[in-house]
């Protein structure tokens, strides 16, 4: 795979030094000195890992189900797309959780959003590209499913304009919206 990192750190020459051990490519690295300008400048990346924005617990948000992980993921699916959202890719992260010795057949992370806002905001800031579409990560933890995603108010820090920052305040009510549907399929 092409992969970007977003953050040269400690933790970006960490994954960089292990991704190319694996054979993959490091496409761009992008930090202080050398910032994302233009989405064109991701067009050959299949992935970017960010350590760019540096997220707290209190930035993420969680929810906690007794489903089993495939109502769950079924249930995630059914609720973003009765919010107006498109489940735009859901991508497997047990395959190489497993590789490197995790116990788990069940972690994905389902990347969200509606089309024309993300292209919108990536367009009018770039410095977001390396964050769209958002994505709910979900996973199977000691008999429940496990859904993390971080709060999409962490996105509007990186922009200025309070008209488009609105977007993100609709984000955050419709996931606490999605993570409460998860909640109540319990009952």
């Amino acid at each position: 795979m092409n992969f970007a990192i977003y953050g040269y750190g400690r933790m970006g020459r960490m994954v960089e030094e292990v991704a190319v051990s694996r054979g993959h490519l490091i496409f761009s690295v992008f930090d202080v000195d050398k910032t994302l300008e233009e989405p064109a400048q991701l067009k050959s990346v299949d992935a970017v890992i960010s350590f760019s924005l540096p997220t707290m617990a209190d930035d993420l948000l969680m929810v906690r189900t007794q489903q089993t992980f495939p109502e769950a993921m079924l249930a995630l699916q059914t609720s973003v797309k009765e919010h107006g959202y498109q489940v735009t890719r859901v991508q497997r992260i047990d395959i190489g959780l497993t590789g490197m010795g995790y116990k788990t057949d069940k972690y994905r992370v389902v990347f969200v959003g509606k089309p024309k806002e993300i292209q919108y905001l990536v367009n009018k800031y770039p410095v977001l590209a390396a964050y769209m579409p958002p994505q709910i990560s979900i996973f199977a933890e000691s008999g429940d499913t496990v859904l993390i995603t971080a709060n999409p108010m962490i996105y509007a820090e990186m922009i200025d304009d309070e008209a488009d920052k609105i977007l993100f305040r609709r984000w955050e009510s419709d996931v606490f919206s999605v993570f409460d549907d998860m909640r109540n399929a319990d009952d």
